[in-house]
């Protein structure tokens, strides 16, 4: 059962060195199904530090003490287990000498220095009571090193030297503290197990980081790639040119998505004109736009990059190394939820109207610029908050600043408005369709699947939304109508909704309950 306690404590080290391989050593009196890391003395001081907890040290203290291979021998080393949490989970797991004078010596991860003398006669090397700790960061990605003791010594991650500070721990990775060096290795899973294991970090972060809707993401894994600060972790979409990423930045834990595009002579104009929207967007400001954060820009790569990156390609297109140009690197805010999530949820009809109203806002503010989305849809509406509802559009890449523009295949089929076809031109009034066929979904609570063309499906859902007056209704009704120049705008949606924000935050939930 997980209590919760609050405390403020102290901080981190690290460099960068080649590893052992190091596998785990079964014991039954640890708790391996939370189990997400080992903390594994590199260096003489270390082992001793931590072999001399495991034989004096407290029951407390010892129960984070486990073993495993290291350099061909068995090494007492430091567990780090959802099973068997800190005593302020909050905070997390602090690591140093001790104080005397504290329950539990005021640490976790003890360091039983039993030759004072190094400790004296070093000053720079010294370790402190409470020197460090190792926790998840509320709103960031990645397990953190945590440098932030009230003496201000330095910790050492990967061989940056750092006080009040804290950094990701990546997969590869040495943390120095005072003279005792450790690498931090983390529990290889399963797909399943590491499923898993996230909903319980989860709920680890809705307990003791009093946070609703925690962002969570999968551990360092081997398949991991570097691109400047960037981590970037597991593919999370792909489409004809390009695939975005899960990404996180190693110094400062930001969770982002990364569009990685391959440009060729083949689609090179569709390329140069998403980067130019993109590159447009990026300069306005406003909170229902995730416009992106970087861009990034590099001349092709070589084959065994481009045959690598070709693995996550949609099937249609089969680039190779000499028809390859660019590749661009579009890096934007990630949220850990989007509008699909919603039709599914708890989230109340007045709840789903005012979601429906932070899209229009959106769309409107991006039609006053003079520029048409072309695909808005569920996964390109991202939920940045459920109490009080924030949201944000996103996904650029199919923009255009054309007051008719020619019919070039773009967006979701199940999204296009009927004047999106060969030989005809459309407008910014195909944003308002495709913002009808979301308030639809949103009042059905499940995607429609298919296109809504004029004839009977359309008079069907038409009626199905005549049902009800209520705002939600209303406006999607008023958008999904046949003539361009009938549909509600997004600007003449916007007051039909805007009472709504007066609802009490607990009334938008039903049973008053997170999604």
């Amino acid at each position: 059962m997980l209590t919760q306690s609050t405390q403020l404590i102290e901080g981190p080290y690290g460099v960068q060195m080649e590893l052992d391989r190091l596998d785990p050593i079964p014991d039954d009196n640890l708790d391996h199904y939370g189990r997400f890391a080992m903390l594994v003395p590199m260096n003489a001081v270390a082992r001793s530090a931590v072999e001399a907890t495991a034989r004096s040290g407290s029951a407390y203290h010892q129960q984070f003490i486990g073993q495993t291979f290291f350099g061909e021998r068995v090494t007492k080393c430091f567990t780090l287990s959802l099973g068997t949490l800190p005593e302020f989970a909050q905070i997390g797991w602090r690591i140093g000498r001790g104080r005397d004078a504290l329950k539990n010596r005021g640490v976790d991860l003890l360091l039983t220095i039993e030759d004072r003398r190094v400790d004296q006669d070093s000053e720079k090397n010294r370790i402190a009571g409470i020197h460090a700790r190792l926790n998840w960061v509320k709103g960031a990605g990645g397990f953190f090193l945590i440098a932030d003791n009230k003496r201000g010594e330095t910790v050492m991650l990967d061989g940056e030297i750092y006080r009040n500070d804290q950094r990701t721990i990546q997969l590869k990775n040495s943390i120095m503290i005072g003279e005792c060096v450790f690498t931090l290795r983390y529990t290889p899973r399963t797909p399943e197990e590491e499923e898993q294991f996230l909903v319980e970090l989860a709920e680890f972060f809705r307990v003791f980081h009093d946070d609703a809707n925690p962002l969570v993401l999968p551990l360092p894994s081997d398949s991991e790639m570097r691109f400047g600060d960037w981590i970037f972790q597991n593919p999370i979409s792909r489409g004809s040119y390009g695939v975005v990423y899960m990404i996180v930045n190693a110094r400062t834990g930001l969770p982002a998505a990364a569009k990685r595009i391959l440009k060729s002579h083949r689609n090179a104009y569709a390329v140069d004109r998403e980067i130019e929207m993109t590159s447009r967007i990026s300069k306005l400001t406003h909170r229902r736009i995730a416009s992106a954060i970087e861009i990034c820009h590099q001349k092709a790569r070589s084959m065994a990059e481009t045959q690598r990156i070709r693995n996550f390609l949609d099937e249609n297109w089969t680039p190779t190394a000499d028809n390859i140009t660019d590749e661009y690197i579009i890096i934007s805010p990630l949220l850990n939820a989007t509008f699909r999530s919603l039709y599914t949820s708890n989230v109340s009809h007045t709840g789903r109207s005012i979601f429906f109203r932070r899209l229009l806002e959106g769309v409107a503010f991006l039609h006053e610029h003079g520029i048409c989305h072309r695909d808005i849809k569920p996964d390109n509406i991202l939920v940045k908050s459920y109490d009080p509802p924030e949201a944000m559009l996103t996904d650029f890449g199919c923009a255009s600043d054309k007051a008719q523009i020619p019919y070039d295949c773009p967006g979701t089929i199940s999204y296009l408005a009927p004047e999106q076809v060969e030989g005809r031109t459309h407008g910014p009034a195909v944003d308002y369709w495709s913002c009808g066929v979301v308030g639809l979904e949103l009042v059905l609570g499940k995607v429609v699947g298919s296109r809504i063309l004029p004839g009977h499906k359309l008079a069907q859902n038409q009626d199905y939304l005549r049902e009800s007056e209520s705002p939600l209704n209303v406006c999607a009704l008023g958008m999904l109508q046949l003539d361009p120049e009938s549909r509600m705008t997004a600007a003449e949606a916007l007051p039909y909704l805007r009472d709504l924000e007066e609802m009490r935050p607990s009334r938008l939930m039903r049973n008053n309950s997170p999604a």
